[in-house]
């Protein structure tokens, strides 16, 4: 497969691909001799992911010189992020993918694109195919994605110390924490009790503070069992940002 790709190919590609219809399958179809030399049609055959498409598409992959780079700019070929045009809309074609999300992620920006496409299974509520298709292999700190796994968040979280005691902050921010991971589909209740294991399995105040915060923000009052399983010198040496908390949780919660 030839790498050189012409404006005129990106351009009609795109427009093909952002038609997602019968005419850009039949169009793709009928011309696929002359196409499928370039990258930017093989992509918008794997873009459309319909039973005529897909086998083209994977066709000219297995016979190319240099797979991986039929997947260069894919991200901005597919319309992700970008102004006017409307990227992912449905999980066929993330699966149309499956074969190479490994070697993708080999490029030079592999990294961003499987955190596209991890983000763009979010967005489709994916979280099982996600699981198993893009969590072994998401880079989980370049672009603050996570995979769906405590032992990620326990990294997360640490990360989100290491910041606050650098920078001298008085908060954690934990709102906007919450923010991202709710994004890639963990539930509020759950984010709450991995938070709970992890200050009890690091004994600091920087993380029981954390904890707090996390508490003050989206805890309920049976949340404050959390307290409970921590060492008590740190729970003494903790006291009052603990009873703070406790108030906090207590007085938001009342008539609810």
């Amino acid at each position: 497969m030839a790498n050189r790709v012409t404006d005129v190919d990106t351009i009609l590609a795109e427009l093909l691909l952002d038609e997602n219809d019968a005419f850009a399958e039949e169009v793709i179809d009928r011309n696929w001799d002359q196409l499928k030399s370039s990258p930017v049609f093989v992509q918008t055959a794997l873009y459309l992911a319909t039973p005529k498409t897909l086998p083209l598409a994977r066709s000219a992959i297995a016979e190319a010189n240099a797979p991986e780079q039929t997947f260069a700019f894919i991200d901005s070929h597919w319309g992700i992020k970008t102004n006017g045009r409307k990227g992912i809309t449905s999980l066929a074609q993330l699966r149309a993918l499956e074969p190479y999300y490994v070697q993708m992620s080999k490029l030079q920006y592999g990294d961003l694109y499987v955190s596209t496409f991890f983000e763009s299974a979010n967005r489709l509520g994916a979280l099982e195919w996600r699981k198993r298709h893009l969590d072994p292999i998401i880079n989980e700190t370049k672009f603050g994605n996570y995979p769906s796994n405590s032992q990620a968040l326990f990294s997360a979280l640490d990360g989100e110390v290491k910041r606050y005691v650098a920078r001298g902050r008085a908060w954690f921010a934990i709102d906007y924490w919450f923010e991202r991971r709710e994004e890639e589909l963990w539930e509020r209740s759950s984010l709450i009790a991995v938070i709970g294991e992890w200050a009890r399995d690091r004994v600091s105040v920087e993380a029981v503070e954390l904890l707090c915060e996390a508490l003050l923000y989206f805890g309920e009052r049976r949340d404050l069992t959390l307290f409970d399983v921590l060492p008590s010198s740190l729970r003494e040496a903790c006291a009052d940002a603990i009873a703070n908390c406790e108030y906090g949780v207590r007085r938001r919660s009342l008539g609810s």
